[in-house]
Parts: C-alpha cells; structure tokens; sequence
C-alpha cells in the first residue's frame, strides 16, 4: 500500500489547531479584537486554513500553493473533515503568493520556514510588498522563523512516530550565500524508507536584513517572538543564544 508523503509530514511536523492558538493570541494582543480572516501562503495542503475555518463559525481562510498535488490532497481533507459552511468559507487556490491580492485579511501567515525559499533580496521584497497589500490596516504578518547555530553544521534528528520514523536532516551549509540544505526522511515500519520525501534550499535571512526588508514594504512594529524550552512564546529583543530555536517574526502595516 502506498503512503502519501503529505500524510506522514501533516503527522510529524504539523499542529494546526495550536498554531491557530497562537496566531489567535498573537493577533489580539496587538490588535486588540479577535482575527477572523487569514490567508495561509505556501500553503501545502492547507491545514492551517482548513484548521482555522473550522475553530470559528465567522472565519475565512484563503491558502494558496503552487503544488497542484499537494491541493488535491488539501480539498480532500476539507470534504472529510469540514462541514458545508465550513468549506464555503474556505478558498484552496493554486497561485504565486507574490501577486496581488483582491482582497485583504486579518493575518497573513507563511508556515514552516517557507519563504525563506526566497534567496534574493528583491525576490523576498515583493513578497512581503504583496503580504502587504493583503492586509487590513490593522492586519498581522507572522513569519514562521526558526535560527541558531546548529543551522549552520551538519546533523540529523531522528523522531518516532506510530508507524513510521521522521528523520530532519541539515546535508549542508553554504556561507557565503546564507543557504541551508535540508531534508526530510520517512523510514516506515514496514521496511520502507521514503529518502528525500521533502527538500529543502533555505537562506538564513540575517534579522537585520528582514527588519530592513519588512519596514521598506510598509510595515513597523517588527517583534521577534520565541518559543522558550517549555513551548510558550515571548517576545525578544535579539535572537536567543541557543544551538537551535523557533519562533515568529510578526510585523503590522504602517498606518
């Protein structure tokens, strides 16, 4: 029986209804209402969005993604998991995130490291000029970010799970263009092993850098939000002086 790499990432790396928590929480503190409309980029079957619609009756979520085979996987997990009005208030779109939006919403959120799939300057500015012009005047952009020096040498991280073992891998680390070539791997019970299921070719963006960045596209209040050792989240001044950490970078249009 063939496994769909999809499920086993959603399984190993993903956790919806607690990021849609967070990005809750994260949204009121600085807003002061409650969000209602998101729009999950790089989307990959969308379970941010497909988690969002269905924490509230008046949320809207719009995810978008490239990957037609990743999308086909996302509109059959909302038919399975979502009800009627849920699915209307859901809008699966293959797209580039860098174009314009027709509408605007409450947050915009890119998941699990992935604009940093943009190496080039001007490549990660339109981007984040297109985040926001997807924004309310009182909207949230959260960069999921991760950073730390183990980043930056190679490793491997083994981690179990019913059935099958996710192995994260760091195959190496190029200096001089800031670019982390990373892996995932799935080894199942059953004797397979799924090499390279997911690759990955991320610049570790200076802080510096996205701070200049973000404020030249029209956004201010830059926070840099860390998940400490027991998972809560706090502000930061300045990266922490860990081997490896995770967090948001969060960031409102300039009024």
């Amino acid at each position: 029986m063939s496994v769909d790499r999809h499920a086993l990432y959603e399984r190993a790396v993903q956790s919806p209804e607690r990021d849609v928590d967070v990005l809750s929480a994260l949204f009121r503190a600085r807003a002061g209402r409650d969000a209602l409309t998101l729009r999950e980029d790089f989307a990959g079957t969308a379970r941010l969005a497909i988690a969002w619609v269905g924490s509230d009756d008046e949320r809207e979520a719009v995810a978008i993604d490239l990957d037609r085979g990743a999308l086909a996987r996302a509109r059959r997990i909302a038919r399975e998991v979502l009800d009627e009005d849920e699915r209307e208030r859901l809008a699966l779109v293959r797209g580039d995130v860098r174009a314009p939006s027709d509408r605007t919403f409450d947050l915009v959120i890119a998941p699990n490291f992935s604009w940093a799939i943009f190496h080039a300057a001007d490549d990660l500015a339109r981007y984040f000029d297109a985040a926001r012009g997807a924004l309310e005047d009182d909207g949230m952009l959260a960069l999921e970010l991760f950073g730390g020096a183990d980043l930056r040498r190679p490793l491997t991280h083994r981690h179990r799970h019913e059935g099958f073992t996710y192995v994260w891998e760091h195959r190496g680390y190029d200096a001089a263009r800031e670019v982390l070539d990373a892996r995932i791997h799935f080894e199942l019970d059953d004797g397979t092993v799924m090499e390279d299921a997911f690759s990955y070719s991320f610049r570790l963006w200076p802080l510096a850098t996205l701070r200049a960045l973000l404020a030249a596209a029209g956004f201010e209040r830059v926070a840099l939000v860390i998940e400490d050792a027991k998972g809560a989240l706090r502000t930061s001044a300045r990266e922490p002086a860990r081997a490896s950490w995770n967090g948001y970078l969060v960031a409102r249009p300039r009024r």
